[in-house]
């Protein structure tokens, strides 16, 4: 760089010192722009930032409606459908089937039966193992189960008041078992035939779980009269079906 040298005044004559050159000042760093927050996004689990979140397609949306209008249409008769359904869509997975619902698609219903004691339930799949091997009865559970309630319903109303159980399951500390099994919707039928019909003659309002287990505990009965007594012992879990 070419140093600067005195000039003369013309005015004055006198000498004007040099002025030094100004220096291009370093600029000052900016302050680093804060970064938009980020928040999960609840539907994807990915980050969201400003960018709009994708619409759900128009066709997911109306199968959706749809599921839930179906839900709502049958929650009278099974109210576990439209639970399932919400509680499905809150976790974003795909509704699981209620026990009526996969009853349904195998064109069956559920049955409700209720055991006040767990040792009535042992006692009935001991009966039905006995009747299979000894005495040629059905070949699963449920078979027998609808081989009991049919006899029961064969009955007169007088037989089956006198063979009304105990109701167990009003004593205090007593837990009883439920199981739902899937039977055919003429075998309901004759259940609710069977209470309407005590209900006309004998002025007694019964449950359809009451009536079955009526039904269930004279079979184990009417096994232990041909056995004098003794059933047969199972040791594990049954098969689906029994084979000889």
């Amino acid at each position: 760089m070419a140093r600067p040298t005195a000039k003369k005044s013309a005015l004055s004559g006198s000498v004007i010192a040099p002025q030094p050159q100004a220096q291009d000042e370093p600029a000052e760093p900016q302050a680093e722009q804060p970064r938009a927050a980020t928040t999960p996004d609840p539907v994807v689990g990915n980050t969201a930032t400003d960018a709009p979140a994708p619409e759900e397609p128009a066709e997911a949306s109306s199968s959706t409606a749809a599921s839930r209008a179906q839900a709502l249409a049958t929650a009278k008769e099974d109210p576990g459908a439209l639970r399932a359904f919400d509680s499905a869509f809150q976790s974003g997975k795909k509704p699981r089937k209620t026990t009526a619902q996969r009853a349904s698609d195998k064109g069956k219903v559920p049955l409700g039966l209720y055991f006040p004691e767990a040792s009535d339930l042992d006692e009935a799949r001991r009966a039905f193992v006995t009747d299979f091997w000894e005495h040629d009865g059905p070949d699963t559970f449920v078979g027998w189960i609808s081989q009991a309630i049919h006899a029961h319903a064969d009955r007169t109303h007088a037989e089956r008041a006198a063979l009304t159980q105990e109701r167990r399951e009003t004593r205090r500390g007593v837990r009883g078992i439920v199981r739902k099994l899937d039977v055919a919707p003429e075998l309901v039928k004759t259940v609710e035939d069977g209470i309407a019909e005590d209900r006309k003659e004998l002025r007694r309002q019964i449950t359809v779980a009451a009536w079955c287990n009526d039904a269930v505990m004279a079979a184990i009965a009417a096994t232990k009269s041909r056995t004098s007594g003794e059933l047969m012992e199972i040791d594990g879990r049954l098969p689906p079906r029994l084979r000889k």
